[in-house]
């Protein structure tokens, strides 16, 4: 069944919802013992100097490592919902006659040798499976592998063969030959959903938070100065980022 273009808005709206209530959950289990898991010489070395700055910037680097977790999972389940894929645990999409197994990794750099081949290899599982299943029910549908890019600013739409063309790769010689699909950036999410960005369905962008998500983190980062200022007085330590240090020490084990 074709999904229309105002479901697409309210699936990509009701998604971003799911994220953004993720998000309100990490603000409220964020704490000081969290920031001081991050590495103080960091930002001693990138010219912090006062308790309340590495709070600031320690807030700041939780927040982000955190999001960007999140946001990649939440693009690739706007990915399949907008694809109306078929999906049993393996994104699967119905192009042009073909039935493709999909895999979806949000950056082109966490596709690197190691981490490709064992991508590939779960890909060619899921197509040899398949078409062996078709063989024993007499389908004639084709099925395919698409490696999927989210994030990129370089569109791509491409059929690559994985060769075993060095020593690296012969501990993966069973992938010899195996072709799939590489697909990336605005070319990816036209095959996919037929947008050019999943952005385009939930503007304008001003209006996606309803002020829940800005007051949550205000008042988070307010907390998060007031448990590192109660810890300060209660050490006797002054404002600054050597006494954060003496802080971490007090976390160890």
């Amino acid at each position: 069944m074709m999904i229309t273009h105002a479901q697409k808005e309210e699936i990509a709206r009701q998604t971003i919802a799911r994220y953004q209530a993720k998000r309100l959950e990490s603000y409220q289990k964020m704490h000081l013992p969290q920031l001081l898991g991050k590495d103080v010489l960091l930002f001693a070395a990138r010219g912090v100097t006062t308790a309340s700055a590495f709070v600031d910037e320690a807030f700041r680097a939780a927040e982000s490592s955190s999001e960007e977790t999140v946001m990649g999972s939440t693009r690739q389940e706007l990915a399949i919902l907008l694809s109306n894929s078929a999906d049993t645990g393996d994104m699967t999409v119905v192009r042009d006659g073909v039935k493709y197994y999909c895999e979806m990794k949000s950056q082109t750099n966490t596709t690197n040798f190691g981490s490709l081949a064992a991508v590939l290899q779960e890909l060619k599982y899921d197509v040899d499976n398949d078409r062996s299943r078709a063989h024993r029910t007499v389908t004639n549908q084709r099925v395919g592998a698409a490696l999927l890019i989210s994030r990129s600013s370089k569109t791509v739409d491409e059929e690559r063969v994985f060769h075993c063309d060095s020593i690296a790769k012969q501990p993966y010689s069973m992938l010899e030959g195996f072709t799939y699909r590489f697909i990336s950036g605005r070319a990816m999410w036209q095959w996919v959903a037929d947008v050019d960005d999943p952005i385009e369905l939930v503007q304008p962008l001003t209006n996606l938070d309803d002020g829940r998500v800005s007051a949550a983190r205000s008042e988070t980062l307010f907390r998060l100065h007031d448990e590192m200022n109660r810890e300060l007085i209660a050490r006797h330590l002054s404002d600054s980022i050597d006494s954060v240090y003496e802080l971490v020490k007090s976390t160890w084990r």
